[in-house]
């Protein structure tokens, strides 16, 4: 009775479920280096010096990524205030989003309420879905704008297709859009809405993968002409340009050529051509993503993959608009994984927009079980081979992570560069054995019961069975982030917010051998960076402790010795593998504070 009377019931229990689980641990844990730091630490420049047009960060203009993300991240202090929780909420109401947006508009799609709620289920629970939505980053922008512009590129084909364009539109389509008289027009016009949002979150990215995934589909399942005369290509460029262009024409005023070399030439083509900051990979980097950051449900998707290639005919995709969807789906993650393959700069996150796609992909291939083992039996033993080695894998994983972690814990300190990380390690590694544990016992109790739904061929309670399971892990797995990066970042953020009270205008704030986004935020200036590895940096920090003025130094608790030899250099306090020094006018002005306040002085490893 609920479902006939309250269609929309189960997918909002699945979104009021998803939005506890996101906002559960939001800030649980400091922020990270380096992206979270980074906009952090420019947003925090922006509200000090009112410009809201160039980000800047240690004094630099900021050109990384479009303005999206700051004027975000500035509403959300505007209205919370400055915290952790509040930095993460415009990616966590990007994911919540995403999530609505299906929910929305795949009845509108496919008029099957079982494939959406198994959809949004799947999606809420992928571990790199909970992943993005716990951290301060543009891609969740990017997912949402992407999955946005392609479902109503889908719905707007679809009310194409309809035989002999129907002068009413469907009941749905009339309860969800009452005052349009051409529906078609009005959804090619959301796709282009999408796009021009997606380019303000990241630039050409939306566009790159939206475009030749809605030219594909054109291609194969209708005439291009039909379809790109109905697209709606100059209303949509001018919705586009006035969503996107405003910022660029900005920022190009303010700063030039300095724009373009800076965001397209230094961001976007050198991202695409050259490995920056170390983050490449090879031709199979993305595989091992697309597996463990879909765990379980890529079991189902990636079988779902093949069956939207290679068992998807021409004349099933007329009949069933479930096929034509599943093409789409299958067309946005080849087309996501191909143009992120061929950057030369890589990062699993990256792949994100992929992730709604399929989750897609999964909840059609578990609705269709009985269907597929009749056809093609085969890839449910695929099916039921990919959930053991994932779950399987995961639980040893788990289960061995407390030796892992002892065993690389020296390994890394010993890879640390000094000048270009952004971490310092404790001596040793948080201790993580029960939570370990805990997602061991949850990742066999997940293998267990989906198996044996599996077997008995029930997809939807399948699908259920492991989003519940997985939803449990992401509470321990943020838990466990909380310990570890509570290890990690806790003692050099605690030691900047005992030393913001105590700094001044005319007090010096440096960092030596450390580079450290999240420093900007929370001491919210600017610093000076001096390398170790350079011996003129060294040179000027000694003449700089000569100063009249306080001169407080941020550094590794690794790097004391050589500090020590420097005439008036003295510590101030140490936490963790970070310590904090200064000149005898910083002693004097640190020794001035409450002593309650300063509890990093007494951290010393």
């Amino acid at each position: 009775m609920v479902s006939i009377r309250r269609p929309w019931l189960p997918s909002a229990i699945v979104l009021a479920a998803a939005a506890a689980l996101i906002l559960s641990g939001l800030g649980a844990y400091p922020l990270t280096d380096r992206d979270e730091g980074e906009y952090a630490g420019a947003v925090a420049s922006m509200l000090r010096h009112g410009d809201w047009i160039i980000p800047t960060l240690n004094g630099r203009s900021y050109l990384e990524k479009p303005i999206l993300i700051f004027w975000a991240v500035a509403g959300s202090w505007k209205l919370l205030g400055r915290s952790e929780f509040s930095t993460r909420l415009p990616s966590a109401l990007a994911a919540l989003s995403l999530l609505a947006s299906m929910a929305w508009l795949l009845p509108m799609a496919t008029r099957s309420r079982r494939l959406t709620l198994l959809a949004i289920l799947c999606l809420a629970a992928m571990p790199m879905f909970q992943a993005v939505a716990h951290l301060c980053l543009t891609d969740m922008f990017v997912a949402w704008s992407v999955t946005w512009s392609l479902l109503c590129f889908f719905i707007a084909m679809e009310r194409l297709a309809d035989a002999a364009a129907p002068p009413n539109p469907p009941k749905a389509l009339v309860s969800a859009v009452p005052a349009v008289r051409n529906p078609v027009r009005w959804w090619f016009l959301m796709a282009w809405v999408g796009l021009g949002i997606g380019f303000l979150a990241k630039g050409p990215v939306v566009p790159a993968i939206v475009i030749p995934v809605t030219v594909l589909y054109a291609f194969i399942q209708r005439p291009m002409r039909t379809a790109l005369a109905h697209c709606c290509f100059i209303e949509g460029v001018l919705v586009f340009a006035v969503i996107a262009a405003p910022w660029y024409l900005l920022a190009y005023q303010r700063l030039g050529h300095e724009f373009i070399r800076g965001f397209f030439g230094a961001q976007i083509v050198a991202r695409g051509t050259h490995v920056l900051l170390g983050h490449g990979g090879g031709f199979l980097f993305y595989l091992p993503v697309l597996f463990w950051g879909a765990c379980p449900f890529a079991a189902a998707a990636l079988p779902g993959l093949w069956t939207a290639f290679v068992g998807n005919r021409l004349e099933q995709r007329r009949r069933s608009v479930r096929h034509r969807l599943t093409l789409l789906a299958a067309l946005a993650v080849v087309v996501t994984v191909a143009l992120f393959t061929a950057a030369a700069t890589k990062l699993p996150h990256y792949l994100l927009p992929a992730f709604p796609f399929l989750a897609i992909l999964a909840a059609d291939f578990l609705l269709r079980l009985r269907h597929e083992e009749r056809r093609r039996p085969w890839l449910l033993q695929l099916c039921f081979a990919l959930l053991v080695l994932l779950l399987g894998v995961l639980a040893a994983m788990a289960a061995a992570l407390p030796l892992i972690l002892s065993w690389a814990w020296p390994r890394l300190e010993g890879m640390i560069n000094a000048d270009s990380s952004e971490y310092a390690l404790p001596l040793s590694p948080p201790p993580c054995g029960e939570l370990a544990t805990v997602m061991a016992v949850l990742a066999v109790a997940t293998f267990v019961i989906s198996r044996r739904l599996l077997r008995q061929r029930r997809g939807f309670q399948t699908a259920i069975a492991m989003a519940v399971g997985m939803g449990l892990q992401s509470l321990v797995m943020v838990a466990l982030i909380s310990r570890v990066l509570g290890a990690i970042q806790e003692p050099a953020c605690q030691l900047a917010k005992d030393l913001k009270p105590v700094l001044h205008p005319q007090s010096a704030a440096l960092t030596y051998g450390l580079w450290k986004p999240t420093l900007f935020y929370y001491l919210d200036r600017d610093l000076i960076r001096l390398q170790a590895s350079d011996d003129r940096d060294y040179e000027e920090l000694r003449h700089m402790l000569g100063d009249a003025k306080p001169v407080f130094v941020f550094t590794r608790h690794a790097l004391v010795g050589k500090l020590e030899r420097l005439d008036g250099f003295q510590i101030l306090a140490t936490a963790g593998g970070y310590a904090l020094g200064g000149n005898p006018p910083a002693m004097a002005a640190w020794c001035r504070l409450n002593p309650a306040e300063r509890t990093g002085k007494a951290a010393r490893p």
